[in-house]
């Protein structure tokens, strides 16, 4: 179990965590500038946020040279292995993300009111 802790642990350090109840990640301002992530069958997933350090706003994202413009990443995707770009900001990006489908997954979405 420490093994399962510590790998979801660098892995949300990269840039996501799970959503619950979803096949996708939410995706968040990644904590390291380079990591890379074995995935089974010899695949990698490398995942580059130069200037992560100082700067904390997600400009961009790109997945295998393809814009993610949502602000959730498929697993689908992701089991594929490739390479997982962020650009980084010192300064909120106010027109990333905004739509209701860039949104990640979320359990709220499906109560009636």
């Amino acid at each position: 179990m420490k093994t399962m802790k510590m790998k979801f642990m660098r892995f949300a350090a990269c840039t996501a965590f799970a959503a619950m109840a979803a096949s996708d990640f939410a995706a968040g301002s990644p904590a390291l500038e380079r990591a890379e992530v074995r995935l089974p069958g010899g695949k990698a997933l490398r995942i580059e946020a130069p200037e992560s350090a100082t700067k904390r706003y997600v400009a961009s994202v790109s997945l295998n040279g393809k814009t993610v413009k949502e602000n959730w990443l498929s697993a689908a995707e992701l089991r594929k292995g490739g390479k997982l770009v962020f650009k980084m900001s010192d300064k909120p990006v106010k027109t990333r993300g905004t739509t209701l489908a860039a949104a990640p997954y979320s359990m709220s979405k499906d109560e009636k009111k």
